[in-house]
């Protein structure tokens, strides 16, 4: 209504018009036309004539009374309109509630699903439209018991109008109703449900046609032992696509409930079993305890030969098809968690699988005390492998702390083996009894050595120096493996040099051959192996070369020039003296001479120098010492011979006799290099 041309408002309490006491607030002026009896115009309120009095009051208090009229209006219509929302959405509830029990989610889950997820928000719902009727209530009393604007009467309706709204709490009336949650029984038959699909759609994993190919793979020529595995495909499918679809539209739906713990134990439990069977169908002795126990006494051949390939066959595929498939079942299905929720459910999996006993199986190997040099080629043989495959590793068992701990133990338990099997092949080398053989050819276990060493350093160089790096600091590991090897080629050299010294007699003169035989066929060695020359080093070989120099050098001051001396020093002034005692000292000579070159010439002739260009120097060296001297002490004898007027000289061996016949040293047929282990003999 308009009064004097503005808006005005009639404040009337309880919304109930009275005869008389209206009071009517002008907003322009900001007063209050007081009126015991007023008309109500069309256009205008006019007191009646009886009642001419207008009254103004303050502006504030009246401001103030205006206001909370308007306010309580207000709180109160908001509070009946929350507290009809709450009972609307409780009888819906109930609705939702009853169609879910009648329901079968077999038949349509997409509708159950729908249908559970409307009774959730329902349930927020009303909890929302509660606890806002509940402010609006507490704002309604707060403005009642604040300002005493009211009667008596009307304050008691309007309290008792409240305590009506706020004694119905759908949360009591829902857990009186439904025994806790209307929830429940929906839940229960979803998850159900979830167990159904996934007993039916669980199946084992068959890997043996994956083995197959890794077989395969194994016997081509021209494949590597470590990268078989790549010829295996990473993961396959283990449910069909509708049953992983329906199972995680089930484990979303609970976990946004807040009701999955019950179906992830049903899943460990029914996926443990199934991992376990899956793993079983390659060879079911890794998983059994007394298996490993009966392993500690077979013999290292057939480990090496039977065991140890089977085992990287199996392994491989558990590695690259049966795990990997598992882990990604586990995040297709459980997609909405978290990724350290998913790698902690799959590595509980995969725990309680078994699988650990792989591990267990290596580990036996690595512990079991064979040959050293066998045993340290079977645990380079195992870090190898795990580091050919740490890839795989990563990514199966990405978050997985407990399995990844186990194979980091693993790995330092193969480390340290290594470093110390090495300590004790050098440790078995410096007690070692070297027994030179006759011919003073090779020693053969020193070139089983340098091969050996070589097939470390070549075939498992990751292996060493990550064995090394475990053992030792980073910065210190590389010296220490070149030190190792040095330290092992320091003790081969001092056994040789041992070795030599036991050419005693009449077989001293082998002792130089024997030296300079062995340290040239060490660097003729080092020529193909690439790997153990490379740690070695340059000033290695030229020791080497200086050593088989030395030894030539030694072979013929203590072998030829004794020899010489017999025919040597000769006097030119007695030879004209043609007396019977120069004669026959210059046949003594002869005699003692040829007799000393035949039995040098019998036993050079059964020494055996396999290395040509050796061979060739030492034969050459020879001659270049024995030639001249004999060539000499025959042109001596010449001149004696015609000052004692002698028509004739015999000469059991001339010069091109000495010549030929020292060419004929040294050429004995080369044995075939045959390579025996190291022993303690």
């Amino acid at each position: 209504m308009r009064v004097f041309g503005c808006l005005a408002y009639a404040l009337v309490p309880n919304n109930i018009f009275e005869s008389k006491g209206y009071r009517v607030y002008h907003p322009h002026t900001k007063h209050i036309l007081v009126s015991r009896d007023v008309v109500f115009l069309e256009d205008a309120i006019q007191p009646l004539l009886s009642c001419r009095k207008e009254t103004c009051v303050s502006s504030k208090d009246i401001v103030d009374k205006a206001d909370y009229v308007v306010g309580l209006t207000s709180h109160i219509d908001k509070a009946l309109e929350d507290g009809f929302t709450t009972i609307n959405v409780f009888e819906s509830i109930r609705g939702i509630e009853r169609q879910l029990c009648v329901d079968d989610p077999r038949k349509n889950l997409r509708q159950y699903l729908i249908m559970i997820y409307q009774l959730k928000a329902e349930l927020h719902v009303i909890e929302d439209a509660y606890a806002a009727s509940m402010k609006q209530c507490d704002n309604v009393i707060s403005c009642i018991t604040k300002f005493n604007f009211l009667d008596e009467v009307s304050v008691s309706k309007l309290m008792n109008a409240l305590a009506e709204v706020m004694r119905f709490d759908p949360r009591e009336e829902l857990m009186n109703v439904y025994n806790g949650s209307p929830l429940k029984i929906p839940l229960s038959k979803i998850v159900d449900e979830f167990k159904r699909i996934l007993a039916k759609n669980s199946t084992v994993l068959d890997l043996t046609k994956h083995m197959k190919s890794l077989e395969v793979a194994m016997n081509s020529p021209n494949s590597s032992s470590f990268n078989i595995s790549s010829t295996v495909e990473n993961t396959v499918s283990l449910m069909k696509p509708r049953a992983i679809k329906r199972l995680r539209a089930i484990a979303k739906c609970l976990s946004v409930s807040g009701n999955l713990n019950e179906c992830l134990k049903t899943y460990k439990d029914t996926r443990v079993r199934i991992l376990k069977d899956s793993m079983a169908s390659t060879n079911p002795n890794y998983l059994r305890p007394s298996f490993i126990k009966c392993l500690k006494n077979e013999p290292w051949g057939e480990i090496r030969d039977h065991f140890l390939p089977e085992f990287q066959v199996d392994f491989s595929v558990v590695m690259k098809v049966c795990l990997p498939s598992e882990r990604n079942l586990c995040i297709k299905i459980f997609k909405n968690l978290l990724d350290d929720r998913l790698a902690s459910i799959f590595e509980e999996i995969v725990l309680l699988s078994r699988f650990l006993l792989f591990l267990r199986f290596l580990e036996t190997i690595a512990r079991m005390m064979h040959i050293p040099q066998e045993q340290l080629v079977s645990l380079l043989y195992l870090i190898n492998m795990l580091l050919h495959m740490q890839n795989d590793i990563g990514k199966v068992f990405d978050g997985c702390l407990e399995i990844l701990a186990q194979f980091a133990v693993f790995k330092r338990i193969l480390a340290y083996n290594v470093c110390t099997t090495f300590r004790e092949l050098i440790q078995i080398l410096e007690t070692l009894d070297t027994r030179p053989p006759t011919d003073g050819g090779k020693e053969h276990r020193v070139i089983f050595i340098i091969k050996y060493m070589d097939m470390l350093l070549y075939d498992y160089h990751d292996a060493m120096e990550l064995a090394f790096t475990s053992e030792y600091t980073p910065t210190h590991a590389v010296h220490m493996l070149s030190n190792t090897v040095k330290s092992m080629m320091k003790t081969i050299e001092t056994n040789l040099e041992v070795g030599a010294s036991k050419y005693q007699g009449s077989h001293s003169c082998l002792r130089h051959i024997f030296l300079m035989n062995n340290y040239k066929q060490i660097l003729v060695q080092l020529e193909g192996c690439k790997a153990l020359s490379k740690i070695l080093g340059q000033d290695f070989k030229e020791h080497l070369e200086r050593k088989v120099q030395e030894n030539v050098h030694n072979h013929l001051q203590h072998t030829w020039k004794e020899m010489i001396m017999l025919i040597g020093n000769q006097d030119p002034k007695s030879s004209s003296s043609a007396s019977k005692s120069s004669k026959d000292k210059m046949k003594s000579k002869m005699k003692a001479f040829n007799a000393a070159f035949e039995q040098s010439h019998d036993q050079y002739c059964k020494i055996v120098i396999f290395d040509d260009a050796l061979r060739a120097v030492v034969q050459q060296s020879i001659s270049q010492l024995l030639i001249p001297a004999h060539h000499a002490f025959i042109q001596s004898l010449i001149k004696e011979h015609r000052a004692w007027k002698l028509n004739s000289i015999t000469l059991k061996y001339t010069t091109d006799m000495l010549r030929t016949m020292v060419g004929e040293m040294l050429n004995c047929k080369v044995e075939s290099d045959t390579v025996s282990g190291l022993s303690q003999n």
